[in-house]
């Protein structure tokens, strides 16, 4: 007689797979906590206190002027004009083959054999 093993199998990945989990738990609930990822990685400027409606609050200016500086990622109008007649003809061609491809197929298929 035959036996299935294959729920032994998957039981047997199941208990593996939730004493990974308990052990992968254990581990980051005992490694010490990393200080750096808890501050704000931009520098403290000045802190300035200022008047709510029921009473002051101070507020820690950062200063981003590092976050401002422009940096040109992108491609200008005559390097996009460069490029936009290789891909008009990359699509022609593709436009084209799909139409002509399929009726030399067909001319082929039904072609009689002399």
């Amino acid at each position: 007689m035959i036996s299935n093993n294959k729920s032994g199998v998957r039981g047997l990945t199941q208990i593996i797979d939730v004493l990974a989990g308990i052990s992968l738990a254990n581990q980051l609930s005992n490694s010490p906590m990393n200080a750096k990822f808890l501050s704000s990685t931009l520098p403290v400027a000045a802190t300035e206190v200022r008047q709510g409606l029921y009473r002051e609050y101070s507020v820690d200016k950062v200063d981003d002027s590092a976050l401002d500086a422009n940096i040109k990622t992108y491609k200008t109008a005559e390097e996009t004009d460069e490029g936009k007649t290789k891909y008009w003809a990359i699509l022609g061609v593709l436009l084209a083959g799909s139409f002509i491809i399929p009726m030399v197929q067909y001319y082929w298929y039904v072609a009689d054999e002399d």
